[in-house]
């Protein structure tokens, strides 16, 4: 699972909860960790079967969205409750099942739902496989052709790109998106523009429909035709705002007239 969650994280605030699992992972293998008995191993218990349902759940369903998270939560809640009846038919002394079953459950279920309305769970089971800034984007029958200017991309380790910009230019943002077999949802490109004051303000919101099953990810773009010199970031979202990935890029004009190259790639 934290293999699944890894791939299909891009935000930052996912961090908190790829850190989370990757350290249960570490911390299990500790004979310590290991000595706190069943109230650790039911809170892990938990937090597996909650990331495998909302794994399973919305690949099931084809979409994600809140509805199909309380889906996959309901589910989970419904098998832990079926666990709490079975220990209570079997006699369980209720000290014994508040400490190692029922606190252990809440911790788990408090904490999981904590995460997702922080927006910190990434939007299993989509992942981003490719997203860049283009100046022509057309489609081929051998697939997706991009141009992209010479001097666009930056040398430096996280950097922002380049978009050298003439009147006239369309600027494009190119993505390609993994998505399993029959999982057919829409997700969205937010365009936005930091202004003078260091704000980031939404400038346009385009709705593209995604389908999965593609080995190589589901493809599309979205263009714009105005817009300014400036700082600009542009981010590929889930129709309840999770993201799924990220460009950042500043726009500067070319006052140049020299006949420009393009790098042409092809998706």
């Amino acid at each position: 699972f934290t293999i699944f969650y890894f791939k299909s994280s891009s935000a930052a605030v996912s961090i908190l909860f790829l850190g989370l699992l990757v350290t249960l992972l570490i911390l299990n293998e500790l004979k310590r960790f290991q000595n706190l008995g069943p109230f650790i191993r039911c809170v892990l218990y938990q937090i597996a079967l909650l990331t495998f349902a909302t794994y399973l759940i919305p690949i099931l369903m084809g979409s994600v969205s809140y509805t199909v998270f309380g889906l996959s939560v309901g589910l989970s809640a419904a098998i832990a409750i079926s666990l709490a009846w079975i220990l209570k038919k079997l006699e369980c002394p209720a000290d014994t099942f508040r400490r190692h079953y029922l606190r252990p459950t809440l911790l788990a279920f408090g904490t999981f739902l904590l995460l997702y309305i922080s927006n910190a769970i990434p939007p299993i089971p989509l992942s981003t496989q490719h997203i860049g800034i283009y100046h022509d984007v057309s489609v081929k029958p051998a697939g997706y052709v991009l141009k992209q200017h010479s001097q666009s991309l930056s040398m430096l380790p996280f950097a922002d790109d380049i978009f050298p910009a003439r009147p006239g230019d369309r600027l494009y943002v190119f993505t390609r998106i993994f998505a399993p077999r029959r999982f057919s949802d829409a997700i969205y490109l937010q365009w936005e523009k930091q202004n003078p004051s260091g704000k980031w303000e939404t400038t346009d919101k385009i709705k593209m429909n995604i389908r999965g099953g593609r080995e190589m990810g589901y493809r599309g773009y979205g263009y714009k035709e105005h817009y300014s010199p400036g700082p600009w970031r542009v981010f590929v979202e889930t129709q309840d705002g999770r993201e799924v990935g990220s460009i950042s890029f500043e726009v500067q004009q070319d006052a140049s007239t020299d006949t420009r190259e393009f790098e042409s790639l092809q998706h």
